[in-house]
């Protein structure tokens, strides 16, 4: 829904149970006063305000779709804040979930083109992991902009959390000055990406150690005041569709089955 150009609210309901597949389980009271009840099924009922902010975007626009061309020079803001409801269409939970993205592309002219995304968000009450921020890991061979591509799945969850995305298109800068690569039209890239995460007691006390079959949950590591960095760089435009990345994890290091460097290759369509 847009109310006036350039100002675009949201308003969602939903109501969510989650059985998860893993071992799961969590503890549904203070385990410190002595109850360990445990839970391993989850109902919450979410509502959900968000805002995007913009000034100057273009789209394109049929009957059916509008598709974003970005902003002639103004970044894109987007703030939300979504309520869990204990008690209204089963919900078991009260908290609030605060978040804020800023994103934007810039001309950085002999250099090409950057876009980054700047994060912020926190989860103010104790809830089960599931609903805390999971940062999206990618263990495939595939790179994607939407994950750190060499965090593996699952590995952290905060409470807490702020970072930024960046990509670098370097368009013909370096290539184009080799003679016989000029000709394949290869274009170079780079990437960037930090996190920045934490996660109070409460939410790691109601962690279960094991679930009341005995069986082992995933392991979950917490982040300290050291963020997670990863960097990378790539070619695309390889043969017109392809695209090679090559990522070094810079922190966390020392963690099990850590992938200090990886590469990975992803199928693009670019005008």
């Amino acid at each position: 829904m847009r109310l006036k150009k350039d100002f675009t609210p949201k308003i969602q309901l939903r109501t969510r149970y989650l059985a998860p597949i893993f071992p799961f389980a969590y503890y549904s009271n203070d385990v410190k006063s002595g109850d360990s009840t445990q839970r391993t099924t989850i109902q919450t009922t979410e509502l959900t305000l968000e805002t995007r902010i913009t000034k100057d975007e273009v789209f394109v626009q049929n009957d059916n779709e509008r598709i974003s061309l970005g902003t002639k020079k103004w970044p894109v803001l987007t703030i939300g804040v979504t309520q869990g409801i204990k008690g209204f269409l089963g919900g078991e939970f009260n908290y609030t979930k605060l978040n804020l993205h800023v994103d934007d592309m810039i001309q950085l002219g002999i250099l090409g083109r950057g876009y980054y995304d700047i994060f912020a968000g926190r989860i103010f009450s104790k809830v089960p992991y599931p609903l805390l921020n999971i940062p999206l890991g990618n263990q495939t061979i595939f790179f994607t902009n939407f994950a750190y591509n060499q965090m593996n799945y699952f590995e952290f969850i905060n409470d807490t959390y702020a970072g930024i995305k960046y990509r670098q298109y370097f368009e013909g800068l370096f290539f184009n000055r080799i003679p016989l690569v000029k000709k394949l039209k290869w274009r170079f890239v780079g990437t960037a990406n930090v996190l920045f995460g934490g996660i109070s007691q409460a939410n790691k006390d109601i962690i279960a150690k094991e679930t009341p079959q005995g069986e082992k949950p995933p392991e979950f590591h917490f982040m300290t005041s050291k963020p997670y960095v990863e960097v990378g760089y790539g070619i695309e435009n390889i043969f017109k569709i392809f695209r090679v990345d090559f990522v070094h994890r810079l922190t966390y290091l020392n963690q099990p089955d850590v992938r200090k460097f990886g590469v990975k290759v992803s199928v693009q369509f670019v005008l």
